[in-house]
């Protein structure tokens, strides 16, 4: 097997311009099921090759997304489960934890649902906002590009458009609920802070508060 022969366009840059190359979503379902094994089975080469999990390509992020666009919530929930005891410590995609939270949602499981819609909302509120049609203004410079507005407009339409009808709705009501307003208004407070914080203890203490919530268990 060919190691760059999954080599993933949404997570790779244009050599002459420097941006990413936008993700092109198969149409048919047929095809999206034959990625999805593809990516999988590429995922086990690597680890019998290697011994560990490398993917800098970033192809498990794709995979949950797809079975939720083939419409298998089933095999979607199983992928995230996977993803989970694989990869601990891995901080995740906005599109993968947007799909991941539709999945929950599906499945009946509201709860764990609400807290994977905080985990996207933390990750990127852009993704949140596009979904729910209003407009996000980010209250402090992030220091990575994955919770910019630029990240959340390289992820496909096909993966926002899931979210429709019921689940549309109770996205917008989970996000202008009590409780998610006050988790972001800490979580702005916290990143306006940290713009002008100097290195030392309550820096630290604020990081480190900031990490808590992006992972986010127990509300």
């Amino acid at each position: 097997m060919n190691d760059d022969y999954l080599q993933n366009p949404k997570f790779n840059f244009d050599q002459k311009t420097g941006e990413h190359i936008p993700l092109s979503i198969p149409k048919r379902t047929e095809t999206i099921k034959r990625h999805i094994d593809k990516y999988e089975q590429y995922l086990k080469f690597e680890k019998r090759r290697f011994g560990c999990y490398d993917d800098s390509g970033g192809i498990r992020y794709l995979i949950g997304p797809y079975y939720m666009l083939a419409g298998d919530i089933e095999g979607a929930l199983k992928h995230y489960k996977w993803f989970t005891r694989v990869f601990p410590d891995d901080c995740g995609e906005p599109g993968q934890y947007l799909s991941w939270t539709l999945a929950l949602y599906k499945s009946g499981d509201l709860k764990k649902a609400y807290i994977k819609f905080l985990q996207t909302l933390f990750i990127n509120p852009h993704v949140i906002a596009r979904v729910i049609g209003i407009d996000y203004v980010m209250q402090f410079k992030p220091g990575s590009n994955i919770p910019t507005k630029e990240w959340a407009d390289w992820i496909p339409d096909e993966i926002y458009n899931l979210w429709e009808g019921e689940a549309k709705i109770w996205l917008k009501e989970s996000f202008y609920s009590e409780k998610t307003q006050e988790l972001l208004a800490r979580y702005n407070d916290i990143g306006k802070q940290l713009e002008t914080e100097p290195v030392g203890a309550r820096r630290s203490t604020l990081v480190k508060e900031l990490s808590t919530m992006e992972r986010i268990e127990i509300v």
